[in-house]
């Protein structure tokens, strides 16, 4: 029996679109990635070198799990830095950039449509620390009223903001999986800058009340997280001796810690089976063991947490986007498997498949 595809998540982020290429820092950042695009040319070069890729990837799944023609990703999430200057004009908006781009016909200089056209329905975006939540669209934005409620929390109503808001996801006819996306904005509005990220405690008994009731209802669904900011300890092996520095000092600009991830994290580990964010422009991927829950389901292995790297260094071979797979095999085990795409060559290619996880339900 060959492997089964349970599930599908495009992720992306920190795009940084916009971004002001005449800052002495980012024309030094243009020189380290080797990288002489400037302003919209960027841009345009960015979006188009990342549907090539995103349209690589859904063939290399219609043909390792034998899909359909029509088939796409389950869902698409993108956590946060949508714009690196979000106050721009046009065309560095959300309303005329971003989210046509995404969902949409959107046509480069040369008229070629570049845009990704991903159902809307199938879209979670939540904002960080570079976005403006007041300039999001309420129709498909996360900060808004767009995600319906699920279990006992309700979140901002009639299109206001909601800090936590949890989406269910349609499962495929042909493996009959839902999934439910808990999205959350982690910014710390009470900083100026919000590089730093905190979550308010009084979410978590509604995050846990939300997940419980997932779990009672369909025992089968996957659960995603999705943060802008890391949910765990940063360490100058792993994050460099600056971000380190800046956590440690509190430096505006380069502290990127979630603050309260002590107490958040172990939340996410026991009631969540995928966990995605970004921030830090970083490949990583783990999943540990606790060995502490008192429910059976999460006794043998916890949520696994991903970073995809940023898109907005164009023409670095750190940079990419990741593709998460729920794949059950001949045993009926159910792992989490992650292709990364990373830029070589004036493009975006696949690595290899790599199981990083198991789900224990």
């Amino acid at each position: 029996m060959a492997d089964c595809l349970l599930a599908s998540v495009l992720h992306l982020t920190d795009l940084h679109l916009g971004k002001d290429f005449s800052t002495i820092s980012t024309q030094l950042g243009r020189l380290l990635a080797g990288n002489w695009l400037t302003g919209p040319a960027h841009d345009k070069a960015v979006l188009r070198v990342v549907g090539r890729g995103i349209d690589m990837a859904r063939l290399q799944l219609r043909r390792r799990f034998d899909q359909p023609e029509d088939f796409d990703f389950d869902v698409t999430v993108v956590s946060g830095d949508i714009l690196a200057q979000p106050f721009s004009p046009p065309p560095n908006s959300y309303d005329s950039f971003a989210y046509p781009w995404l969902t949409n016909t959107y046509r480069d200089d040369r008229g070629y449509d570049i845009g990704l056209h991903l159902p809307a329905e199938r879209l979670v975006v939540i904002p960080g620390n570079h976005d403006r939540i007041g300039l999001m669209n309420a129709d498909y934005f996360v900060v808004s009223s767009f995600m319906q409620p699920v279990g006992a929390h309700t979140p901002g109503a009639g299109g206001a903001a909601a800090p936590y808001q949890t989406r269910q996801i349609p499962g495929r006819a042909s493996a009959g999986r839902q999934l439910y996306v808990l999205a959350l904005d982690t910014n710390d509005y009470s900083r100026s800058p919000a590089t730093k990220g905190f979550v308010d405690p009084h979410l978590f008994p509604h995050i846990i009340s939300d997940c419980t009731y997932i779990h009672t209802q369909d025992p089968h669904a996957f659960i995603i997280v999705l943060l802008h900011h890391a949910p765990y300890d940063l360490s100058r092996h792993r994050h460099g001796w600056l971000t380190v520095t800046g956590q440690t000092l509190g430096i505006p600009y380069v502290n990127m810690e979630l603050e309260n991830w002590q107490k958040f994290q172990p939340i996410l580990s026991r009631y969540a089976d995928l966990v995605l964010f970004g921030h830090l422009h970083e490949f990583e991927i783990c999943q540990e063991e606790s060995g502490h829950s008192t429910t059976p389901a999460f006794s043998s292995a916890d949520a696994v947490f991903a970073q995809a790297p940023s898109l907005s260094q164009h023409g670095s071979p750190l940079h990419g986007f990741n593709i998460y797979l729920f794949v059950c095999d001949a045993q009926g085990q159910v792992t989490v498997e992650v292709l990364s795409f990373t830029y070589r060559e004036n493009g975006f290619y696949p690595g290899n498949y790599m199981r990083i996880g198991k789900v224990c339900r």
